[in-house]
């Protein structure tokens, strides 16, 4: 999020990838943010002045390139909203489909971030992908001055040619990781407003290009659901029934569904970390995906799909599923569908089923829950 924020023009340059303890930071924090502010104060500059759609879309494509975490589309619908604009998961889509992923980074690539300063930084990147027709110059920055007049002075050829001698941090376009960003938005009966994916990692990109070449529809996935009513009750299953192993000796594919795990189901929309880890380590990735409406890392791994809309406590079909409906994951159509349930049984299933109770029923989180719109919104509290 700090090369969004630095992207949207609100952030000094190169403050997202220099170094926490570098004199570079120092010289940020005590020298370079008190000369931004006095500016900003003089020319009357606000956020709201900044923050347009075209500074949102510079945000997005600087994360496609960069491959940042799913997490980013949660916090840039919540700054639109907050900023009256409309941008939405589409939006971010849209970006996505132009918008190389050009970044070598880790869990996916060789490199930790920390080593993009060692290649310009986060501004070398802008100014490439400004060169390259992918960003709007025009978007006011808190210098006071268009993001084009602001990286006038980059020379984004350090990328590949820099005294460290880093040629592969960053790829030139023409040996781009992906020829799209790394994620996408998906529908479906399982998701009516959305969900998110992201061919993430060493594994999960593997299994992406499997799906592109090996199997009979490009990125084409279907299995039976294996239905769990939150985080533990998926661990209980690995931990006490022995689920990892039946997995591996089941031969037919498998969709985990990991429900209940949204922004009021549980509530705060937790990260799943641990479960999609629990699946690769065993081994099974190539064989068993995991759908949720809670969040995941950028640094999961397998065939992952997260963020559904609308999620489970509000009902939404990803609750309606029942142990062995057929999943059916489709790379080239973004959708996911449980193909054996039509309109009648949705119906009859809705009719049975029964809102959990609240977790919480006084306090903070009992507030939030009132509050929380779902994941395509951004969880805003809000209704601006």
């Amino acid at each position: 999020m700090a090369c969004a924020i630095e992207a949207l023009g609100l952030s000094p340059l190169y403050s997202s990838s220099s170094g926490a303890e570098s004199t570079e930071k120092a010289s940020e924090c005590l020298k370079d943010c008190n000369t931004i502010i006095r500016q900003l104060i003089a020319k009357d500059i606000k956020p709201l002045d900044i923050v347009t759609k075209k500074s949102l879309e510079n945000a997005t494509a600087v994360i496609m390139a960069l491959g940042g975490s799913t997490n980013f589309t949660l916090h840039i619908l919540a700054i639109a909203k907050s900023a009256g604009i409309d941008f939405t998961l589409n939006d971010i889509q849209r970006i996505s489909d132009q918008t190389p992923y050009l970044a070598n980074f880790r869990p996916l690539g060789k490199y930790f971030m920390s080593y993009l300063s060692k290649v310009g930084g986060t501004p070398a990147v802008m100014k490439y992908l400004l060169e390259k027709k992918l960003l709007h110059g025009d978007c006011l920055t808190i210098y006071g001055t268009s993001l084009e007049e602001l990286l006038s002075k980059i020379d984004s050829r350090i990328l590949f040619d820099n005294p460290s001698g880093l040629s592969d941090v960053i790829f030139p376009i023409e040996r781009a990781v992906m020829n799209h960003g790394p994620m996408a938005v998906w529908y479906g009966n399982i998701a009516t407003r959305g969900a998110v994916t992201k061919w993430s990692d060493k594994y999960g990109y593997l299994f992406f290009l499997f799906f592109l070449y090996f199997c009979e529809s490009e990125r084409y996935f279907k299995g039976k659901a294996l239905c769990f009513d939150g985080e533990s009750d998926f661990m209980k299953a690995v931990l006490q029934d022995k689920l990892l192993e039946k997995l591996e000796k089941d031969e037919n594919p498998h969709v985990c569904i990991i429900r209940y795990e949204g922004p009021k189901g549980a509530p705060g929309m937790p990260e799943l970390h641990t479960p999609a880890s629990v699946i690769t380590g065993a081994n099974l990735q190539h064989k068993v995906a995991l759908i949720t409406d809670g969040r995941f890392s950028g640094a999961s791994c397998g065939f992952i799909i997260g963020h559904i809309t609308p999620e489970a406590f509000e009902g939404g079909n990803i609750s309606l599923i029942q142990n062995g409906d057929t999943i059916e994951l489709n790379g080239d159509k973004k959708r996911l569908d449980v193909l054996n349930v039509d309109d009648q049984e949705w119906q009859k299933r809705k009719q049975q089923w029964k809102k959990p109770e609240l977790k919480y029923r006084t306090g903070v989180l009992y507030k939030y829950v009132q509050l929380v719109q779902d994941a395509s919104t951004g969880c805003i509290t809000d209704s601006a």
